[in-house]
């Protein structure tokens, strides 16, 4: 439902009235020392020179100032806004708003770590299911992170199968580094390296079990 406007506007006359005073002010005679220091110009006609008179220099004279005193002023029958009842001023409140907008929910989607997963534990990510835990991009699992990551738990990179195992393309348990394939199935193979296939080893293109 959109918004309904709603503006109200009220004229309010202003009539404050202001009752106090203004405390007494007394200021003590004190002196003051003006120092003269004049000269005195006297233009002359040509062809006789002008001449300058010093008067009062490096002299001075007192002044002395009496004591001045200004009485308290009561304030009485003194009104903001108003002058013999009569109102001169006016203040405009003016409210503007409105009712609305109502909406009403049709899809709710409750706040979550991630997006679209359905773990059992709290995932962060997109699209993980399995156990949980973990975070990522489609992974299947518990423990994992990465990109399309499958097994058992604790496994992060791209597309590994298996479990306790990084890196991409690799199946198995305990393996690392690319495409490398366990035969020892779930226990664990100690592969690293690129393209190996068995177990215990460490390299490239190598197959076999090691020592």
């Amino acid at each position: 439902m959109p918004g309904i406007p709603l503006n109200i506007g009220v004229n309010v006359d202003l009539a404050i009235p202001v009752t106090g005073f203004i405390d007494g002010i007394a200021v003590q005679p004190f002196s003051m020392d003006v120092p003269i220091d004049l000269k005195l110009f006297i233009d002359l006609p040509s062809p006789i020179p002008n001449v300058t008179i010093p008067l009062g220099e490096g002299e001075s004279i007192t002044v002395n100032i009496p004591k001045i005193v200004i009485n308290r002023f009561d304030l009485t029958g003194f009104n903001v806004g108003n002058v013999g009842g009569i109102p001169f001023s006016r203040m405009h409140i003016e409210i503007i708003n409105s009712v609305g907008p109502i909406s009403v929910p049709i899809l709710h989607i409750p706040a979550a770590p991630g997006v679209g997963n359905s773990t059992i534990n709290p995932t962060s990510g997109f699209f993980n299911s399995g156990t949980g835990g973990g975070s990522g991009f489609f992974n299947a699992g518990q423990f994992i992170s990465g990109f399309s990551n499958q097994g058992g738990r604790f496994l992060s990179g791209v597309e590994n199968i298996g479990q306790l195992t990084s890196g991409m393309g690799n199946i198995g348990s305990i393996v690392t580094g690319w495409y490398n394939t366990s035969t020892a199935g779930l226990t664990g193979a100690l592969l690293s390296g690129i393209g190996n296939v068995g177990s215990r080893l460490a390299g490239f293109l190598l197959s076999g079990t090691g020592q």
